[in-house]
């Protein structure tokens, strides 16, 4: 019996040790490997250059607007508006070299426009490619835009996109024209447009759901004219498409192409003199851990005889010893008591001995 108890003790444990080694050989799948977050952190600037009729800048936060003038910087989470008389436009030059023709009666919201930071100064009309990886964001409420952006470091995460309230259109680097703009004539009714002579768009469209459809790319000299019937959210302006859209792609008509041709050279002149200055990287505040306080010794420290705390006044400051009696030597001496007992000759009032 006892034989047999030492077997099975013997067998379980020899079972439960393979086990642990097998899973001890066992490799462990490594983690999968995270996608590369490109460096992006600094506010880019804009310039606007070619400012003509009226143009404003309106701060997203504060709500304040400023009229914009040849050479003013803005950033991002600015919104800008273009007056409804022709001649009012604008050329929005970025530091990456892209640029943004603003025609009239427009309104586009910088919301976001990050670069990462350069320690040289960038000369935009030289520009055929980005300097650095960036993010672009733009939102055009309404009106009409040509854009011209160079070549993007797409293998770094850059991405330029101009949206509207119906679809939007996500450029890699070439010149094209975007147009949103509702029909006066059937309210509820809106246009959005897309042309591309050259380069690689893609345009997504916003369904009657809600959703968002698969990108589809631009030929070469075509555009894309979409159709949407929609209602308006009063407060956030956004458009709820409540009907499938109409779309069509066709060649880019000769007015279209005259007007995409003038604008991307007005744009292309308004960059010649814009020199980006370095930007430095952005700062992050450095955590400080609280550093345990020592107690001060009670030893006081020595004395600085460069300082210039006034002596100690010994006449008001009380002293614990009694003080050793001095003898003048200008005050003459006190009389001597009457009858003292002849034990002590008198005080002297010099220094010699007694006779």
């Amino acid at each position: 019996m006892l034989r047999k108890i030492s077997f099975w003790i013997f067998a379980f444990g020899f079972l439960a040790s393979f086990v642990a080694e097998a899973s001890a050989q066992t490799p462990t799948p490594a983690p999968a490997a995270a996608a590369p977050v490109p460096t992006r952190g600094v506010e880019g600037a804009i310039y606007a250059k070619r400012v003509r009729g009226t143009v404003t800048a309106q701060d997203n936060a504060t709500k304040a607007t400023r009229a914009l003038k040849e050479g003013d910087e803005i950033k991002q989470g600015v919104t800008v508006i273009t007056g409804k008389s022709r001649d009012s436009s604008v050329v929005l030059v970025f530091s990456n070299g892209a640029k943004v023709n603003l025609a009239a009666d427009s309104i586009l919201n910088i919301e976001e426009y990050l670069t990462e930071s350069s320690t040289e100064q960038i000369d935009v009309a030289t520009l055929v490619a980005e300097p650095n990886s960036s993010s672009t964001k733009l939102h055009l409420a309404q009106g009409e835009l040509v854009g011209n952006v160079v070549k993007l470091n797409r293998d770094r995460g850059s991405q330029f996109i101009v949206q509207t309230p119906v679809g939007a259109a996500g450029i890699r680097g070439t010149t094209f024209r975007v147009t949103f703009r509702p029909d006066p004539a059937n309210p509820g009714h809106y246009t959005f447009s897309v042309s591309k002579p050259e380069g690689n768009v893609n345009v997504t469209m916003q369904g009657a759901t809600g959703t968002v459809s698969t990108p589809v790319q631009v030929a070469d000299n075509r555009e894309v004219v979409v159709s949407v019937q929609g209602t308006v959210n009063a407060t956030t302006g956004q458009i709820t498409v409540t009907a499938p859209p109409q779309i069509i792609t066709q060649s880019i008509p000769p007015a279209t192409a005259a007007i995409i041709t003038t604008a991307a050279v007005q744009a292309v002149e308004a960059a010649q003199a814009v020199v980006v200055p370095p930007t430095p990287p952005p700062t992050t505040p450095t955590p400080t851990t609280p550093t345990p306080t020592t107690p001060a010794p009670t030893t006081p420290a020595p004395t600085d005889s460069t300082t210039t705390t006034p002596p100690a006044d010994t006449t008001t400051t009380p002293s614990t010893t009694t003080p050793t009696p001095t003898t003048p030597t200008t005050t003459p001496a006190p009389p001597t008591p009457p009858a003292p007992p002849p034990v002590q000759a008198p005080p002297r009032t010099t220094s010699g001995a007694g006779g």
